[in-house]
């Protein structure tokens, strides 16, 4: 994913929790989140949940974006693992997994945040 798009994301996940806190009215500038985002405290945010997942893999699952991407079913089957809960062999077979990474598409969600 490139910087341009992380830095739009930003902008606009930060807007919109900024609305629901605080009510219209209160937009986050895109320069300040400019300034965030290439101060390095974004940087290294990030860099420290990397560390932490090499340091402690048990306790911090980091996921990249675009590998959830290309391989959805097998994230969610890594997020059940992390989180204790790996699908039984008769849960795979229902094609439960599958029904998740389906639930959880944009398209689904798009269609109940309606």
């Amino acid at each position: 994913m490139d910087s341009g798009f992380k830095l739009d994301s930003l902008w606009q996940f930060s807007n919109k929790l900024i609305k629901k806190i605080r009510g219209s009215g209160h937009d986050i500038h895109l320069e300040q989140v400019f300034d965030m985002f290439s101060s390095g405290s974004y940087w290294d945010n990030l860099l420290g949940y990397g560390k932490a997942n090499l340091e402690s893999p048990n306790n911090v699952l980091f996921l990249r974006y675009e590998a959830m991407l290309e391989d959805d079913l097998g994230h969610v089957r890594k997020l059940a693992q992390f989180l204790g809960y790996s699908f039984t062999r008769e849960e795979e077979k229902n094609i439960i997994a599958q029904e998740i990474v389906k639930l959880c598409s944009f398209n689904n969600i798009r269609y109940l945040s309606r």
